[in-house]
């Protein structure tokens, strides 16, 4: 007996390297807006689109939102995707899909700055030592004053 591997007979369009690539064009072609940035705005913005038989995409529109500025920037980078044209027998297929485009905020540089404690100690001897110490992102006000 002669068993047939089952073919599917339509098939989806792909983007051209997967998911990896799809993940490196959205990393790269993200510009983060500064409104968003500004207000610390941060998340997940759901976005459905068509893929038509050419592989263009068209359609697209927010399922689920974080802001206006994140979200337009999520349609254009849909928009800006490019599938591969699928030959399906003649047959013209249009399918929907849906994406998350995540916007997470870089992480935020303190630079180190450098404070300098100085304080006066007088001794039982009526001398004045004068200390410094110094210590990083930490600012210090003591005042020290030792009596007989």
């Amino acid at each position: 007996m002669n068993v047939k591997k089952k073919q599917n007979f339509i098939k989806k369009q792909e983007y051209p390297g997967g998911t990896v690539a799809m993940r490196k064009y959205f990393s790269e072609n993200l510009k983060y807006p500064e409104i968003a940035i500004k207000n610390r705005v941060e998340g997940k913005v759901l976005v459905a689109y068509t893929v038509d038989f050419d592989g263009h995409v068209s359609d697209a529109k927010i399922l689920k939102g974080i802001s206006t500025e994140c979200d337009a920037e999520a349609i254009r980078l849909v928009k800006g995707l490019k599938f591969s044209a699928q030959n399906n027998h003649g047959i013209r297929i249009t399918s929907s899909h849906k994406i998350k485009v995540t916007f997470k905020l870089p992480a935020i540089q303190i630079p180190k700055t450098q404070t300098t404690l100085k304080y006066n100690i007088v001794s039982k001897n009526n001398k004045v030592e004068e200390k410094k110490i110094t210590k990083q992102n930490n600012t210090y006000n003591y005042t020290i004053k030792i009596e007989k």
